[in-house]
Order: C-alpha cells, then structure tokens, then sequence
C-alpha cells in the first residue's frame, strides 16, 4: 500500500511539472499568434518599414509585396502525430516583401538593426548590398523578408 502511495504521490508532482509545461507552450503559442504577420499586419508591417527608412535618411527605391500568401507549412500544436490528434492546427503563411533601398552605409546600418528589433514573425531570405559608383558614398540594399502568419484552416480542410 506504501508503495502505491509513493508512486500516486510521484504521478501527480509528474502531471503538475507536465501541466506547467502545457501553460508554458499555451503561452509562447500565444506569443506567436499575437506576432503572426495577417494581411493587416503585412500593411502595418510596409507602412512601418516606409517610415524606417524616412527616419534614418535612406531612399526606398522598391517595396513590393506579392498580393497573395503562399502556404509555407502546416504543423499541430500537439505532440500526436496520428488523425485523432485534438487541438488547433496550423498553416504557416508567408507574405513575400522585397525591398530595395539607398543611403548612406550607417543609414543602411542603422535601418537593417530597426527591422531586426521590430517584433513578428519575419525571416530574412534574401539580402544583398551593392557600393554604388561615383563616389557618392552611397549603397544600395537589396533585401528579401517572409512575413510569416499562423491560420487556423477551416473545419474539414484538415
């Protein structure tokens, strides 16, 4: 009987430890919803970006994004991997934003370590800087972002 006294006692400290773990993933999930890239956060995230390079003296050359999402990847938030898995799944959405931009190369600095700071969910997939001629000092960014949003797909597309 003391035995299986120790080993309750030992199954639910275990099941506490795994529900503050459960909390845990709760939030950072909650985190990454809140820093999902939807399409007004895309246009947030352009309108932004715009006055970055205002506020530190550069030029915007280009600054497209591409009308539609692509479907990135999908992924549960459950550790099942099986059909009856339960809870929300995911698709990851990516919204292509490519940028093109000149200044002075502390500008250029200056500007890449405010889209670094800036909080979302955006990957770096391209980058290039180019010396521009004629001894103007001036350089030219070519820069390559996937602004990334996490959708829930619709019941029966699972």
């Amino acid at each position: 009987m003391t035995s299986e006294i120790e080993d309750s006692a030992k199954k639910v400290e275990r099941s506490a430890e795994l529900a503050a773990q459960l909390a845990r993933l709760g939030e950072k999930l909650a985190e990454f919803e809140k820093e999902a890239m939807s399409k007004k956060n895309v246009e947030s995230f352009r309108e932004e970006v715009t006055a970055m390079v205002r506020d530190t003296q550069c030029t915007m050359l280009k600054n497209n994004t591409l009308p539609d999402a692509q479907r990135f990847q999908e992924f549960a938030d459950s550790a099942k991997q099986d059909e009856s898995a339960k809870g929300p799944k995911y698709e990851i959405m990516g919204h292509p934003l490519s940028l093109t931009v000149k200044g002075t190369q502390s500008a250029i600095v200056e500007l890449t370590d405010r889209i670094q700071a800036r909080k979302g969910l955006v990957q770096l997939q391209s980058y290039a800087l180019k010396q521009s001629n004629g001894g103007n000092n001036l350089t030219t960014l070519d820069i390559g972002l996937l602004l990334l949003d996490l959708v829930k797909p619709k019941e029966g597309n699972n």
